[in-house]
Order: structure tokens, then C-alpha cells, then sequence
């Protein structure tokens, strides 16, 4: 497809300089819509049959053309031309010119490859795929495992909620080493000791313990703190309800195929309302 001649209207917000994680969120789920998005994620085998290759050429394309309008001109520049015509190298290139790097991205993209869970999708394909494509983009950071990272990854996906602050405060410090963090964790317990057998600290913050207390769902909580939306025991700002961009990429993902699903069922509600008064009188003029 020709990118200057495309008169299609994007059926989700264009990708742009600064946006690229939610559009990366979107075109999935768009592409997983059409079946196409394994052809983007992988190149074409060359052991697979002369037929097999061309489906996926075909495939390849027809995701490439599909891709197309959702990309802002600016954006469109930045590509080669026969990136329009394949849709792996077309995400393969935007995600080498626009997927974040870096330490800090290394590790959240490695917790929530750890992190991830069969049950969580729909099918062994979106599961095995999830799979490959965090494996992608993880080599693309181009950071290496070394024992430092090791030791904070570790950390960061065994510590309890009341001191996932402090795997904040890591990935925002430069040159953070596992003595650091250790060193941290070992004050946080010194201080903790400090305080009354009523108190308990959470993060940097000491709170007094109740209990009695539950959430809205019955279960307890042991601190003061409840958050306001969803009811449990951590601060808003952190609340994935409130703030969905904090939630890993596979629930935003299946957060955003849920909705695209309820305003189809709602279309076809409004489309029913809308057709029902003109039936009605087709049947009074019988």
C-alpha cells in the first residue's frame, strides 16, 4: 500500500512521537480482531512449503495495510517503503524507533513476563504469543541480566505489597545495586522495629493496625489504608482502577478487547431501538 495515497479512516487513535505504548495496546488488539497479529511477531519460515510462504505474505501485507492508517504522517516518514508491504518489518521497525529502553524497562518487562499466567488468556495462541513477544522486546532493551539486576528482579516479584515502594524508588535511581537495596530493606526492618507492637510500617510510612477492619468484599485488611475506588488495602495513587496505565500490558490489552466488546453490544442495542419503531409500523399498516 501506498502510505501517501491511503484514504482510510484509522479505526483507532494514530500513533504519534508520544504515544506509542497505548497505540502499541490498540493495534494488538486490532490486529488479534483479524486474526493477524502473529504475522506481525514473527518472519516468515523458510522451511515451511512455497504455499505456506506466500499465505503469509499475504498475511503479511494485509496487516501492513491494516497498520497503515493508524500511523500519523510524521510517523510514516520515519519507515522505509517496503515496510508498507510487510507487517513485521513495519512493527519491527516502529519498535525499534519508538519501544522504551533501558534499565527500568528491562526489569517491567521481565516481571511481567514472570509474571505471566495460562489462565489469564483466552487461548494457548494468545498465551505462547504473549510469551514471544515479551521475549522480543525484552532482548530489545539490549540490557543484560547481571547479578545486580538478578538480585532487584528478585526482589521486585517477592517482596510483599508494603514494600513494593522501595521497587519504585529502584528503578528511579541510577546505578542502584543489589547492597543498595538490600541495605534499604535492612533499615526499613530496623525501623520497623523501632515502633510500638501496635504499629506496623508500610513503605516509608508507619500506620496503626485495626484488625477489625475489612474491605468491602469481607476480607481484612491490616492498615489504615484502603483505597477509595476498588477497597483495597493500598494507596489510590498505585490503584490500577484509578490508574490503568499502571496495570501490566496484557490486562490493559484485555481491558481494552472488554470494551471494544460491550460498545459493539451496545451499537447493536441502539441499532435494534432504532429499527424497532419502523417494524412497529410496517405491522400497523398490514
Amino acid at each position: 500500500m501506498d502510505p501517501e495515497t491511503s484514504t482510510f479512516k484509522s479505526p483507532i487513535r494514530q500513533l504519534t512521537d508520544n504515544n506509542y505504548s497505548e497505540w502499541l495496546i490498540d493495534i494488538k488488539a486490532l490486529l488479534r480482531g483479524k486474526k493477524l497479529w502473529n504475522y506481525t511477531q514473527e518472519a516468515p519460515d523458510p522451511d515451511k512449503s512455497v504455499t505456506a510462504q506466500a499465505k503469509w505474505r499475504d498475511s503479511a501485507m494485509e496487516a501492513a495495510d491494516l497498520i497503515t492508517p493508524t500511523i500519523s504522517g510524521p510517523v510514516k516518514q520515519k519507515l522505509q517503503a517496503n515496510a508498507f508491504d510487510d507487517g513485521y518489518l513495519m512493527m519491527t521497525s516502529l519498535a525499534n524507533i519508538y519501544a522504551p529502553k533501558g534499565d527500568a524497562e528491562f526489569m517491567r518487562l521481565t516481571r511481567e513476563y514472570y509474571s505471566l499466567r495460562y489462565e489469564d488468556f483466552d487461548s494457548m495462541t494468545h498465551y505462547l504469543t504473549q510469551i514471544k513477544t515479551l521475549e522480543e522486546r525484552i532482548r530489545g532493551t539490549n540490557v543484560i541480566l547481571d547479578d545486580d539486576k538478578q538480585t532487584l528482579l528478585c526482589l521486585g516479584m517477592t517482596l510483599p505489597e508494603q514494600f513494593q515502594y522501595f521497587t519504585k524508588i529502584w528503578a528511579m535511581t541510577p546505578g542502584m545495586t543489589a547492597d543498595k537495596a538490600r541495605n534499604m530493606l535492612l533499615e526499613e526492618e530496623r525501623r520497623e522495629k523501632t515502633l510500638d507492637t501496635g504499629t506496623v510500617g508500610v513503605g516509608l510510612i508507619a500506620t496503626t493496625r485495626h484488625p477489625s477492619k475489612r474491605t468491602p468484599s469481607g476480607k481484612a485488611i491490616d492498615n489504615d489504608v484502603v483505597c477509595p475506588r476498588c477497597g483495597k488495602g493500598h494507596e489510590a495513587d498505585i490503584c490500577w482502577k484509578l490508574h490503568p496505565e499502571l496495570a501490566p500490558e496484557w490486562l490493559q490489552e484485555r481491558w481494552t478487547i472488554e470494551k471494544r466488546s460491550r460498545k459493539r453490544k451496545w451499537d447493536e442495542l441502539q441499532q435494534q431501538d432504532q429499527e424497532a419503531p419502523g417494524e412497529k409500523e410496517a405491522f400497523i399498516n398490514l
